[in-house]
């Protein structure tokens, strides 16, 4: 049996580490009372988020509008989700 590079398969590629709300938050200057004031929520609210506890998707939808980055490519929606 020949075990070749062409022969073989290519290993799946490891998905990228995907930024935390807190992250983004940090990477656009918010402080968390200036993000929940911005998303409509409390700063109990957006800790909870960064803190990685379960909350409503809704409220990460605000999240990442406010950050101006894709829900589905923030960490916390990835634990809500799955």
């Amino acid at each position: 049996m020949n075990l070749s590079a062409e022969n073989q398969s290519p290993s799946p590629a490891k998905p990228a580490e995907l930024p935390s709300a807190q992250d983004l938050r940090r990477l656009r200057g918010y402080s968390l009372a200036d993000l929940a004031e911005t998303c409509g929520l409390t700063e109990h609210e957006i800790a909870r988020i960064e803190a990685g506890e379960e909350v409503a998707l809704p409220y990460l939808s605000r999240v990442a509008a406010a950050l101006r980055h894709p829900v589905e490519q923030i960490r916390e929606y990835r634990r809500i989700m799955h």
